[in-house]
Order: structure tokens, then C-alpha cells, then sequence
């Protein structure tokens, strides 16, 4: 408790007056108020300098009792909270937040007795649970939890009952806290008015001039074939035997990936769904990365399904894929890696795992499985008695190794021995667990990292709610297991044409002013305007590294039409079947996640972390990808409801638009230093704006027909 000072210069002859809230002075117009209920005056002013302080006081007492007239200036996510303390005894009051598992409680505030307070700003992203204990810790006092609301005051009163036996603490606002989600409510209305506007403006006008066709020319050539074959290809093949446009849905989904992953790297609003997980849990933030590894998968397969029906070898095809990994390799090391203190590049501050490195390893397992045991062809579908699994049986080899795959992650994560970790150890260390285990951050995984690469590693770990000091890395050698499965998830899926042959097709569909594009595949093979029917552009370019993209589909994929595979291919011109085993898969999945899981966020075998990228987390993903995927297809691909539109353009640059919103994002006019920090307003505003930015850039490109490809 603060002492007032008996020597308190006079200010040009107002009275000096002491006043104690809680902690802290506060200064005003001469007055300074320090942290005792009361007032002091000097004994040398004149009485009416008294009568001001003593009114000024009680100005300051009515309005708030206490601290509660100090302006305190909150950010988002944050809430102001006062304890008052009506005993005769000094209490300490402590804290753990309901997302913390088994934390410890954490020293909030000390409060002195005898009516005195003390203010703390707590956090509102998550609900906390506080606890006040007498001055020696000796007891608990009282206990609560609540979820406090950005921008509220609020006060708890600290009293005594029944000849100081029992202790109560009584809760009031003292402010109302602000409407959060408003900002987020208005942004939704107004991308939901945009998004409708592409797609009910298209389907006019698609309908207007189906209608005038229908009215005024009747033609055979235009009628539709009714006779139940699915829509899977928007464009008809024409009279010269091109096949059908590709399938659009994929572009549109990994340009959906991309579009809320910029989002969510651009701050995401500040709202906590739009951030990762502290440890276990999923987030909006936490299924991009699955999401671009499953469409990763799909893209080597139909890449790599073409390449080899055109008669590429296989040591042409390693050429390929070691140059891909290499070149993506650099990216994430030279590109990606910088820092203020070293300049753009220092081996001190150096990240060896990235997102742009298990990228490349993925997608180099990937490409392997398919090109020594993937399948050039399907064979036309017999009567066994393993045909319902066909699109799994045909592919064993695939399978096994997978298997293997996993069973390998299993045993380090379970049984590998970690120094002072209990074995199997699945959390986040720090002051988590009741802090028994403070540097066992990640278990076998975080070993693993930190002894392969030291300092070298991820520096801002989600988990900082628990924290732990152990650097940890959610891009780590032993999440890259389960990196690989989940690829090979959207393997299955994956379109390949049962077809021999090579085939042209357009690149894109057909651009906004009505061409084609000339595209070389980076082997001097060149697929022009033909492919499409429609006239050439004047200048289309594919600005590439030879052999395609693990991010953007590659040029062999972009060649691919109207392509079926392992569920397409065995269930073709059937899109019904082709749905529900979309549907199949999503539903072994989930329910192969909620079994892992418990259906709870720690208490499960095997809890869904996007730290660990643990088993449940990838069954979970895996299951909303197919999801995701199949809604895609059956709007865009089947019916023909959607164009794809605004996430088909980035989809079709993706590796373009991921470089460039890392390495240019926190430049202006993505981002700037935003004044406005007491509420979620500009925060989303400048989230939404870069990422839109991003959007019309990928637009832009796509209308002058430039594709960036590695």
C-alpha cells in the first residue's frame, strides 16, 4: 500500500490532494491520486484548496467507488477487471484459462485490505477460471468461472459473512462490454452479397441465352442429352473430339485453401478462431494446412497420370519430381526465412522445417507412390467380390506403404523413450499437466526437432498459453508422417482419365475475353487454342520452372480433361455414386476421429493437435476435405450452379499468390499500423482488404493468361 508524501510541492498555488485507488497514481488537472480511499491534504493551503479536495474525492468515490474512473485503454480481446477487498486481510488472486489442460493457476493480482483495490486487464479470448485465497494461501476464499466480453469493466467484491467464516464474491459491470461479433456479421453480409452476385449474374445470363436458343434456333447440336449422365463437365466436347472442360471444382478448392489461409496469416480479425489452436483443438486457421496437402494429392495424380499416358519414363518423372522438390525446397529456405535483427537471411535465425519444406517432402513421397505404383489405366470394372472397394484394392502397394507409414509414427510417438518425459507424452509441457512436465513440449516429436535442429526452429509456438520455453515446431520431422497420409487421402479421390492417350484441353477453360492460351508443358510440347475450339490469345504466357507445382496444378494436370480416378474413375457417368462415396469416406473418417478423440479436446487416445498433426487431426480434416470437396463438385462440376468464381483464379496461380502475400504482406497497401485497436473493426477490415487484394491480383493474371508454375 502506497505512503502518501508529507512534502508535496504546491502547483502555482492549487491545492495538491492524495486520493488512493487500488494501485498506481493518476494525475489530474494537479491532483494526484494514489492508491488509498481517503484524502490528503497539506496543512499549509488554505481552506477553500480543502473544500476542492474534499469534494474532488467525493466526486471520484460516487462515480466509481475506485480505480473504476481511471481510463484505462483496452485493446481487442481484452476486458478490465477490479478487486475489491472489503476484508481485514490482505487476498491473492490467481487464474488458469478452460483452453489451458490441467494448468497451473497463474498470480493475477494482490489486493490490500481495508477497502482497498486493484485493477488487472484479463484476456476474452477464452472463459478463465479465477480463485481468491487468503494473504498466506492457506485457503480458498471463493471460485468462479465466466467468459468476460471485450471492452467490459467489471468488479468483483470481496466480502465476509457470517462473522468472517464465509467469504463471498458478488460480480457487477461496471461498463458493457462491446458487440464482437458485429464486425464480423457485416463483413459475412457483405461477402455473401458479393459472392451471390457471381453466381446468380452468370446463371442469368447462362439461362438467358439457353432460353433465346431454345426460342428462336433450334438446333440438335445445342439440345441436352437427358439420358441420366452426369454433368461432370461444364463445356460439351464439340465436333472435332475435344473432350470436356476439367474439372473446375479442384481449382476452386485449393483456391478456397489459399484465400483463407492469406486471411487467417493476415491476422484473421483478431478473433481467436481465425488463430491456431494453443495445443489440442481445431480452429478455422488449423484446416487450411490439411486442406492444401489433400488437393496436393489429387494434383500429382493427375499430373503424373498424364505424363505417364503420354509416355514419360520414369527417370524422366524422377527428374521431375526431385527438381519440383528442390526448387520448393529454396523457396521455403531463402524465400521465407528473414529476420530484422540479421537482415533477409542468417544462419542465427535460420527455419529448417517450414510450410513450404513439408510441402516438398510430401509431395516427393507422393509422387513416388504414384509413379512406381500408380496406374495408367483402369481396367474396365469385373464382377469380384471386393468391387465395392475396388478404387482401394487395385491400389495395395499404396496402401501397405501408408500403413507402414503409419504404424512408424505410432510406435515413436508411444514408444520412443523422451529424458525426464513420460513416454507417449502427447502435451504441451510448460505449466500444462499441473507443471510436471515443463519441457516435454511436443513429447518424442519435440525431441526429435530439437535435437536434429537446435535454434533452427519455429520461435513463436502456439502453445505460449502454456508458457513453456521449449522452442517447438508445428512443420516437424514426425508431423511430416502424417503430412504424407493425408495427401494420400486426397489421392483417393484424385481424378485420372481411364484413358490412353494424350489429351489436350483448355488452359484455362476459356479466358474472360473469349481465347484460348497457347501452354508449353515445359518438355517443348505445346497445347494451343485448339484444344478449346475458342480463338488464341494474342499473349498467353505460363511463366514455370520445367515440371509443374506441388502448390499449383502443373501443366500436365492443367492438360487433363474432364478426368475420373480412383472414386470418378470407377463410378464415371454415375455422379450420384461418385457423391456418396465422397460421403463413404467422409464418414469412416469422422467417425474414425470422434473414436481417437472421445468426441473431447484432451480427454481422448489420441486428441486432435495441428501441433502434432496427430492421427484424429488428420481423420478429422480428412473427413471435412471430402466434404468440402464433393459440395464443390456437386455445385460447380454436376449441376453447374457455380463457376468457382472469385476462388477459382488464385486456385489456378497458388504458388504465386502464397510467395507473394509471405514475402510482401506486411507492406503497404496489404497492411498498414492500424490506430483503431479497442475493437475488431479495423483489424478485419485490413484482414479482408489484403486477401482481397490477393484475390484480384490472381484475377488479373488470370485475365492476361500468366500462371506462375515450378
Amino acid at each position: 500500500m502506497h505512503t502518501p508524501h508529507p512534502t508535496e510541492p504546491n502547483m502555482s498555488g492549487s491545492a495538491v490532494c492524495v486520493l488512493t485507488f487500488g494501485r498506481g497514481y493518476m494525475a489530474v488537472s494537479g491532483i494526484k491520486t494514489s492508491s488509498r480511499t481517503g484524502a490528503f491534504c497539506s496543512r499549509n493551503i488554505m481552506d477553500s484548496g480543502r473544500a476542492l479536495c474534499a469534494v474532488l474525492a467525493a466526486l471520484l468515490l460516487i462515480s466509481s467507488g475506485s480505480a473504476g474512473t481511471i481510463q484505462t485503454a483496452l485493446k481487442i480481446n481484452q476486458a478490465l477487471l477490479t478487486f475489491h477487498n472489503q476484508l481485514t486481510e490482505e487476498v491473492q488472486v490467481s487464474f488458469t484459462s478452460d483452453y489451458c489442460y490441467k494448468c497451473l493457476f497463474q498470480h493475477l493480482a494482490s489486493v490490500t485490505p481495508n477497502n482497498n483495490n486493484a485493477s488487472v486487464i484479463i484476456s476474452t479470448q477464452f472463459s478463465l477460471t479465477v480463485q481468491v485465497e487468503s494473504g498466506g494461501g492457506s485457503s480458498t476464499l471463493c471460485r468462479w468461472r465466466q467468459t468476460y466480453q471485450e471492452g467490459g469493466h467489471y468488479s468483483v467484491w470481496i466480502q465476509a459473512r457470517d462473522h468472517l467464516v464465509n467469504h463471498t464474491c458478488s460480480h457487477s459491470t461496471d461498463r458493457p462490454p462491446h458487440n464482437v461479433y458485429l464486425p464480423i456479421i457485416a463483413a459475412a453480409l457483405l461477402l455473401a452479397a458479393t459472392a451471390l452476385l457471381f453466381v446468380v449474374v452468370p446463371l442469368i445470363h447462362r439461362r438467358r441465352g439457353a432460353f433465346l436458343r431454345a426460342a428462336c434456333c433450334q438446333d440438335p447440336q445445342n439440345s441436352v442429352d437427358d439420358d441420366g449422365a452426369p454433368e461432370t463437365a461444364v463445356v460439351a466436347a464439340d465436333s472435332r473430339g475435344t473432350r470436356p472442360a476439367r474439372l473446375l471444382s479442384l481449382d476452386t478448392f485449393r483456391g478456397f485453401a489459399l484465400t483463407v489461409m492469406v486471411f487467417v496469416n493476415y491476422g484473421g480479425g483478431g478473433y481467436w478462431f481465425f488463430e491456431h489452436a494453443p495445443w489440442n483443438g481445431l480452429t478455422v486457421a488449423d484446416l487450411v494446412m490439411p486442406w492444401f496437402v489433400f488437393i496436393m494429392g489429387t494434383s500429382v495424380v493427375l499430373a503424373f497420370s498424364s505424363m505417364q499416358r503420354r509416355g514419360v519414363g520414369r527417370r524422366q518423372l524422377l527428374g521431375k519430381i526431385t527438381w519440383r522438390t528442390v526448387v520448393l525446397m529454396l523457396l521455403g529456405f531463402c524465400f521465407l526465412n528473414y529476420s530484422p535483427r540479421d537482415g533477409p537471411l542468417s544462419w542465427s535465425w535460420l527455419r529448417i522445417p517450414g510450410v513450404l519444406q513439408r510441402l516438398a517432402f510430401t509431395y516427393f513421397v507422393l509422387s513416388l507412390l504414384q509413379t512406381f505404383w500408380g496406374r495408367k489405366a483402369i481396367p474396365e470394372s469385373e464382377n469380384h467380390w471386393w468391387n465395392p472397394v475396388q478404387d482401394v484394392v487395385l491400389f495395395w502397394p499404396q496402401w501397405l506403404l501408408i500403413f507402414l507409414l503409419e504404424t512408424l509414427w505410432l510406435c515413436i510417438t508411444f514408444l520412443m523413450p523422451v529424458p525426464n518425459c513420460p513416454t507417449g507424452y502427447l502435451g504441451a509441457g510448460g505449466i500444462g499437466d499441473h507443471g510436471l512436465y515443463p519441457n516435454c513440449t511436443g513429447g518424442a516429436a519435440g525431441s526429435i526437432d530439437r535435437w536434429m535442429f537446435g535454434d533452427n526452429m519455429y520461435r513463436y509456438p502456439t502453445c505460449k498459453l502454456y508458457r513453456t520455453e521449449q522452442p517447438y515446431d508445428p512443420e516437424g520431422v514426425l508431423g511430416t508422417i502424417n503430412s504424407i497420409v493425408m495427401g494420400f487421402l486426397g489421392m483417393q479421390e484424385a481424378p485420372a482419365s481411364p484413358c490412353c492417350g494424350p489429351s489436350a484441353s483448355q488452359l484455362p477453360s476459356v479466358t474472360p475475353s473469349g481465347c484460348c492460351p497457347d501452354v508449353s508443358d515445359g518438355d517443348g510440347v505445346t497445347y494451343n487454342h485448339l484444344a478449346c475450339g475458342k480463338p488464341p490469345c494474342q499473349s498467353s504466357r505460363i511463366a514455370e520452372f520445367p515440371g509443374g507445382s506441388a502448390l499449383s496444378p502443373s501443366v500436365s494436370e492443367l492438360e487433363t480433361t474432364r478426368q475420373a480416378g480412383k472414386i470418378i474413375v470407377f463410378y464415371k457417368r454415375k455422379s450420384g455414386h461418385i457423391l456418396w462415396r465422397y460421403l463413404t469416406w467422409a464418414v469412416i473418417l469422422g467417425i474414425s476421429a470422434a473414436i481417437l478423440s472421445k468426441c473431447t479436446r484432451d480427454g481422448g487416445f489420441i486428441p486432435v493437435n495441428k501441433n502434432l498433426w496427430s492421427l484424429s487431426y488428420v481423420t478429422c480434416t480428412g473427413a471435412l476435405s471430402f466434404l468440402l470437396l464433393g459440395g464443390m463438385y456437386f455445385l460447380i462440376d454436376v449441376r453447374g450452379w457455380w463457376g468457382g468464381q472469385p476462388f477459382l483464379y488464385p486456385g489456378m496461380n497458388s504458388i504465386l499468390v502464397y510467395v507473394g502475400h509471405s514475402l510482401l504482406g506486411f507492406y503497404f497497401p496489404f497492411s498498414w499500423n492500424m490506430r483503431f485497436q479497442d475493437s475488431h473493426w479495423e483489424f478485419l477490415f485490413q484482414g479482408v482488404w489484403g486477401t482481397s487484394l490477393w484475390v484480384l491480383a490472381a484475377y488479373l493474371l488470370y485475365r492476361k493468361a500468366f500462371f506462375l508454375r515450378i
